[in-house]
């Protein structure tokens, strides 16, 4: 995943799964980007999970 947000500054989002401090799942969405100063110097990694359970009806 690193090599992949360093070659491409940016994931695509994409859904996933992540289990929340009770043991249940949660469905997020994932996404990360690269950000760099104003000569290329890499700062830091941003990444963004969102979860997804609000948009979800049972």
């Amino acid at each position: 995943m690193r090599t992949s947000i360093l070659l491409d500054s940016q994931v695509k989002p994409f859904k996933t799964q992540r289990i929340k401090k009770e043991g249940r799942l949660m469905n997020a969405l994932f996404s990360a980007i690269i950000v760099t100063d104003d000569g290329g110097t890499l700062e830091e990694i941003a990444i963004t999970e969102r979860d997804l359970s609000l948009l979800e009806t049972t």
